[in-house]
């Protein structure tokens, strides 16, 4: 792909900093902006067109704002400083505030399908990593396991926090700290699973990443640094280069984000396949989210320059 467009560059006169979250709702670009907890909606141009939110306590304000999942019934907008769930219309005004318990932690995405809700926590007081919450019944039900593979109880417990998305009859499980993407049925039971882990572009970060968890059980590592669904495909973005620098405070990880792996969901086979390897080496971002429009055409938000990139196939 290459780059076509950026938008918020320095001769903008507005800034955008700490993006959470991006997403289309209602055919706008959405973005909620950890930095100033508030809620940017895009114009037909890319420019901002509403803000909602800010700072506090009251019913447009967040204490720390996080994911943003439209759905059939509006837009949820999750704070996980309020330990709360806010639902909004088109016109972004407050129709609901669901109480989750997930005591200040992010949760990666969310996935709404026939009155209820899905999305997935490591938090210590739930049973399973996957929340079903009824809308209609407002009662809470937990489906799947803990990856038993993992011997330590604190990484078995935050490996298994992901991504879960409804895809046809199924639903994709994806962990970003795992090459594995699970396809599941309605209940929740294993139907399949795809294997990255002997993907070239994937090797390197495995390998590195398993000897760090033999030395520092504390530690977490990343292979995808976003997972976004359009239609029937998932689009993980990983990291192409890696970089551990130990200092006496701990390790950090420094990467440089520039391949979109794009799995396909066949619902007639009910089977994932690897279906595309996108490059964006071509915008020269360390883009940290993304958002696909269709196979042709996707945005990334550039963490390095608080930029939008926009990214299209060329003839």
């Amino acid at each position: 792909m290459n780059k076509v467009e950026s938008y918020f560059t320095e001769s903008d006169s507005v800034y955008i900093s700490d993006i959470a979250d991006i997403n289309l709702f209602d055919s706008a670009i959405v973005l909620s902006e950890r930095e100033r907890n508030r809620v940017l909606i895009l114009g037909n141009e890319l420019s901002i067109d509403t803000i909602v939110g800010r700072f506090g306590d009251g019913p447009n304000e967040f204490s720390d704002i996080g994911i943003i999942a439209p759905s059939d019934e509006g837009i949820y907008v999750h704070d996980p400083g309020h330990s709360v769930l806010r639902l909004y219309n088109q016109e972004f005004e407050l129709i609901r505030s669901i109480r989750i318990n997930t005591s200040g932690e992010y949760i990666y995405n969310l996935s709404s399908f026939k009155n209820k809700i899905y999305y997935s926590t490591s938090h210590d007081t739930v049973e399973a990593p996957i929340v079903e919450f009824d809308l209609i019944d407002e009662t809470f039900r937990y489906h799947g396991e803990f990856l038993s593979e993992i011997e330590n109880k604190w990484q078995r417990r935050i490996r298994s926090e992901g991504y879960i998305f409804k895809v046809g009859g199924s639903f994709v499980q994806v962990f970003p700290t795992e090459p594995q993407i699970r396809l599941l049925d309605n209940n929740f039971e294993l139907l399949s699973v795809l294997d990255l882990t002997d993907l070239d572009l994937l090797k390197n970060s495995i390998l590195r990443s398993e000897d760090i968890y033999l030395n520092n059980n504390s530690t977490i590592l990343m292979l995808f640094a976003d997972v976004f669904c359009l239609d029937q495909s998932i689009y993980l973005a990983t990291y192409q280069d890696f970089r551990v620098d130990d200092y006496n405070s701990g390790i950090r990880f420094k990467r440089l984000l520039n391949k979109v792996i794009r799995i396909d969901y066949d619902s007639i086979k009910e089977e994932m396949e690897i279906g595309r390897i996108i490059d964006l080496s071509n915008g020269g971002g360390w883009y940290e989210q993304i958002l696909p429009i269709s196979n042709e055409r996707m945005f990334a938000f550039d963490a390095l320059t608080n930029e939008l990139h926009e990214f299209a196939f060329q003839d």
